[in-house]
């Protein structure tokens, strides 16, 4: 539904480090709201599906072993993200999460579909779950309705290496949950003015690793190209799920992927190929 009832909380500053506390909540006529977090729950949509490797399978199985963090389990509400500041919640020594990028060059294959498809299943599994929008298009971002309430994405946080990666929860009456890193058209530039900076394609990695043994999956969505912004995922992950279709111009520009993915070992040889979605 049209979402209603939008509104950001005066921000306020807490001592020296001048950090900033977004206690906003965004209510959509579908029952969903939005909240800046450093900490995730589940969220609503999402399609039932196998576990997709072993590897995976044991992590999915490992996790949950674990107990659950029911919301009527919960003596206090989940603590809200500090920028410039610590982000209360996380469970002690916790294992890093699993990193995974979905990524093609070939534009309309359904990228931000798996993307969300499998981030909300896994989350309605009982897996906290964090999905990042590398695309300037910023089709994920719409999807789970963090467009009206975010005050900083993707963007900011790649420019600036000082700067904590911006998450914002997404959660409905269901008690499903999902973190979202947004992005913004803006995010186009941002690759432009990367192309000169060392290190570049490790900025999103540096990020990441400070955040993610507070979840269990961390999700990637890329744009439609093989720029600094694919790029940046790529480094990020463990895995890498190529949605494509059965058709010669995709399968073709499958090729092309796969030479990217060998070039990206030689900064991140844990990289491989997780499977290909038709």
């Amino acid at each position: 539904g049209t979402p209603r009832g939008l509104g950001v909380s005066e921000k306020a500053r807490h001592g020296p480090s001048a950090a900033v506390r977004v206690a906003s909540r965004s209510r959509h006529g579908n029952g969903r709201r939005v909240d800046r977090v450093g900490r995730p729950q589940k969220h609503p949509h999402g399609l039932d599906v196998a576990p997709i490797t072993r590897q995976v399978e044991r992590r999915i199985i490992a996790r949950s072993r674990e107990p659950r963090r029911h919301a009527g389990a919960r003596t206090a509400p989940y603590p809200r993200i500090v920028v410039g500041g610590a982000v209360g919640g996380a469970r002690a020594e916790a294992p890093m999460a699993v990193t995974i990028s979905i990524a093609n060059q070939k534009g309309g294959v359904g990228k931000t579909t798996t993307t969300s498809n499998l981030a909300t299943t896994l989350a309605r599994a009982g897996s906290s779950v964090l999905v990042v929008d590398c695309d300037p298009q910023s089709n994920l971002t719409s999807a789970f309705g963090v467009e009206r309430v975010m005050d900083m994405t993707l963007a900011d946080a790649l420019l600036d290496r000082n700067i904590e990666i911006p998450r914002y929860r997404v959660d409905d009456p269901m008690g499903s949950s999902v973190d979202v890193v947004p992005a913004t058209p803006e995010l186009a530039s941002v690759e432009a003015s990367l192309q000169t900076k060392l290190g570049r394609e490790m900025r999103l990695r540096d990020h990441i690793l400070r955040v993610s043994d507070k979840y269990d999956f961390i999700f990637f969505d890329t744009p439609p190209s093989l720029g600094v912004l694919t790029l940046n995922a790529l480094v990020a992950s463990e895995w890498v799920i190529i949605p494509t279709e059965a058709r010669f111009f995709s399968l073709q520009g499958l090729q092309m992927l796969n030479l990217s993915i060998e070039e990206v070992t030689f900064l991140n040889p844990q990289l491989r190929v997780l499977g290909i979605v038709l």
